[in-house]
């Protein structure tokens, strides 16, 4: 029997926090809103990247549309002031609209497609991505859309696909910044990035380098609004096989400004987990 997977949590106070700092949010109703949409539509920035790869084929702008959407939804969104913000970090930015049971696609201004017509697409950038299509994952595993759940049967697991939690365009005065949000049960004193997570981080950190932007991780506690630990710059050290970063637990509201005060001292860490 084929259970619905269960839809990832993503406002909370973090989010809210970043959104009010001008942060476009992934699921977010403010990032929706700052594109002219209805605040219903689940705005995500995603990229995907296969493992042999340095840097991602695709960057995509996904919108969820709750009630279905129309042909032609993409050129309004084009022309948004939000969009072209975006879309000076990354160039080759796409959009693609789709429906809650991802059974129909719009992908920027080529019109409705269905899935096969999307794989085709995919498969243009380079053929493995359609390699072993298809990747199990236990049902208990939460999932952000029906997007996530449609590149889990029609894609490789071969490749890393990722969301950008949080993203900061740069100013002439002020840098960019990359945020990638975690929310452990245990104290966030405590943790570490996920050494299986590295292909995750490999991408971001890829990505950061390539566009100038600042990269930070970002765990916190839910019932903890005071206090969060920001891990810089967190990158793959081939020789120990573990995550190296830039550590400090710091106020929440320091650990999302630009830039950061030099007051707050960061120390090396060796990922524990």
């Amino acid at each position: 029997m084929n259970i619905a997977p269960k839809r990832t949590e993503k406002n909370d106070w973090m989010s809210d926090l970043l959104a009010r700092k001008g942060y476009y949010v992934s699921g977010h109703s403010n990032f929706s809103e700052r594109l002219g949409l209805p605040k219903d539509v689940v705005v995500v920035i995603r990229h995907f990247r296969l493992y042999v790869s340095t840097l991602p084929e695709v960057i995509l702008l996904t919108l969820e549309w709750k009630n279905g959407f129309k042909d032609g939804t993409t050129s309004g969104i084009q022309t948004s002031e939000a969009f072209k913000d975006i879309q000076k970090v990354f160039p080759s930015l796409h959009i693609l609209s789709f429906s809650p049971d991802a059974g129909q696609f719009e992908l920027d201004t080529m019109g409705l497609m269905n899935g096969r017509k999307l794989r085709e697409w995919f498969s243009s950038i380079d053929n493995r991505y359609l390699t072993n299509q298809g990747r199990v994952k236990p049902i208990n595993v939460s999932s952000n859309d029906g997007f996530a759940d449609w590149t889990r049967a029609n894609l490789t697991p071969e490749c890393v696909i990722n969301d950008f939690d949080g993203l900061l365009c740069p100013t002439k005065q002020l840098p960019g910044v990359l945020i990638e949000l975690k929310r452990p049960k245990q104290d966030i004193r405590y943790w570490s990035p996920y050494r299986n997570d590295r292909g995750n981080y490999q991408s971001v950190a890829s990505i950061a380098k390539d566009t100038g932007l600042e990269n930070r991780t970002i765990a916190y506690n839910i019932d903890n609004q005071a206090i969060v630990a920001l891990h810089k710059d967190v990158v793959w050290n081939a020789i120990d096989q573990s995550l190296h970063s830039y550590y400090c637990v710091l106020p929440s509201q320091e650990a999302i400004a630009v830039p950061l005060e030099n007051r707050f001292i960061l120390k090396e860490l060796q990922s524990r987990n």
